[in-house]
């Protein structure tokens, strides 16, 4: 039975609370949210499905964008659970944006997401053109989607390593995802580092896992009027578009529309602590403390979830952003 002194330690967190069980994780969005910041015992496996809860608000607006029940179902939510499972609960960075537990989830949802909707209003500021009547093909649009939730694909094999907690197992990226590897070898929390020299190594392989995140059907369908679309989605995720490529701007808008919404949570959060206390965090943490609101649904934390492109980027932001920052 836990002392009072044990108790005290875990609230602060310098004592992990009680291992969950695997069959706990898997049990429904009811399950509590994982300690954070995970101190010995690492960060813990989440079904996709969970995770996916967890962001349903980008979800929600998503379908709204979509307008199609059937087509939703059939590419963008597959590619949502796939890039979940690949991705879980790692942070975006280790310092910067998004650098608490699930921000790279978060936050490419959000860049797929936004994408999406500055187009559209791109679309209804303008006289439709024939240069711009891709922004109406449901096919270029899902191809914008993608490059917006693989935009960072790449930095789970360039910029992070994840292991068991001995250390003895490594997680390979580009044979399967993260939640795959953990149910094979019976993983319930993984641990990761941040690789030195990271800079951005990502761009070179954030296209040659876009596979893992997209069924071979999205992709024949994605190519259905021509080869555009794909090359389009490769040449964003290089960072190298060609002139011609219809997509690469709408990314980068809402990439750095999501970093800087994310950073402004940030400053909040640091004045807020400055006012009260904060707990110490024992060396060897693998990410930091979450500085954005709790998800009243959920418990988790999130990232802004409320911003949408009513409060988003408008259609100048396009031209402002040419290189995306992280």
């Amino acid at each position: 039975m836990p002392t009072i002194t044990d108790r005290f330690l875990r609230k602060i967190g310098l004592l992990p609370a009680p291992a969950q069980t695997m069959q706990a994780l898997k049990g429904g969005s009811d399950l509590p949210p994982p300690r954070y910041p995970p101190i010995d015992f690492g960060v813990p496996v989440c079904p996709p499905e969970i995770l996916l809860e967890r962001n349903q608000d980008i979800g929600d607006e998503l379908k709204q964008s979509i307008s199609d029940q059937q087509l939703f179902e059939e590419h963008y939510f597959p590619a949502m659970l796939r890039l979940a499972n690949m991705v879980q609960q790692l942070p975006a960075s280790a310092t910067h944006h998004h650098r608490w537990m699930g921000g790279l989830l978060r936050h490419s949802l959000e860049v797929g997401l936004w994408a999406v909707q500055l187009a559209e209003r791109q679309l209804s500021l303008d006289a439709v053109t024939s240069e711009q009547v891709h922004i109406t093909d449901p096919r270029w649009k899902l191809a914008l989607f993608i490059a917006g939730i693989g935009h960072d694909l790449g930095k789970v094999f360039t910029d992070i390593s994840v292991t068991d907690r001995s250390k003895e197992l490594n997680w390979r990226p580009l044979t399967s995802g993260l939640y795959d590897w953990a149910m094979e070898n019976g993983i319930e929390n993984f641990h990761f580092c941040w690789e030195e020299a990271r800079g951005k190594k990502h761009l070179s392989v954030s296209g040659s896992m876009i596979n893992n995140i997209i069924k071979k059907d999205s992709l024949i369908w994605i190519s259905g009027e021509g080869p555009e679309n794909v090359i389009w989605i490769h040449e964003s995720l290089s960072n190298n578009p060609d002139e011609t490529n219809k997509i690469h701007q709408f990314v980068v808008a809402a990439d750095q529309f999501s970093v800087r919404q994310d950073l402004k949570s940030i400053a909040r959060w640091e004045l807020e602590t400055k006012k009260t206390p904060v707990a110490p965090q024992r060396l060897g943490s693998t990410v930091e403390k979450q500085p954005t609101a709790t998800s009243k649904k959920s418990g988790v934390p999130q990232s802004n979830p409320s911003a949408t492109l009513a409060n988003g980027p408008s259609a100048g932001e396009v031209s402002r952003c040419s290189t995306a920052q992280r």
